[in-house]
């Protein structure tokens, strides 16, 4: 994805001299989508302590700052209140039901 966009996931890392990988955070681009979507994912143990917040929080303000991105997505399932309360809270408004192309052959 790099290298074909210059831009994709990066390892999240606490700030400590340990640097404990807690998950991931970036901007994929989709094949099902019309614009880069910003995507994170946390380890279990690292869950509510408010590193995905942060994480989003500085890759949302690069890719518009730094790449000059107009335009980031955001995209949940539809059960999971809490990166739908997260992407609210970075700002991100609902704006429709997209259907996932997988979901498109389940039964």
């Amino acid at each position: 994805m790099y290298g074909r966009f210059g831009f994709g996931f990066r390892m999240v890392e606490n700030g400590a001299a340990s640097r404990l990988q807690l998950g991931i955070c970036g901007l994929p681009q989709r094949d099902y989508l019309d614009h880069p979507d910003i995507g994170f994912a946390l380890l279990p143990q690292h869950a509510g302590k408010g590193y995905a917040f942060e994480a989003a929080a500085a890759v949302l303000s690069y890719a518009q700052t730094e790449l000059g991105l107009a335009c980031v997505l955001a995209t949940t399932r539809v059960d999971n209140l809490r990166s739908q309360n997260l992407l609210e809270r970075l700002g991100l408004k609902f704006e429709r039901l997209i259907p996932h192309p997988a979901a498109a052959g389940a039964n």
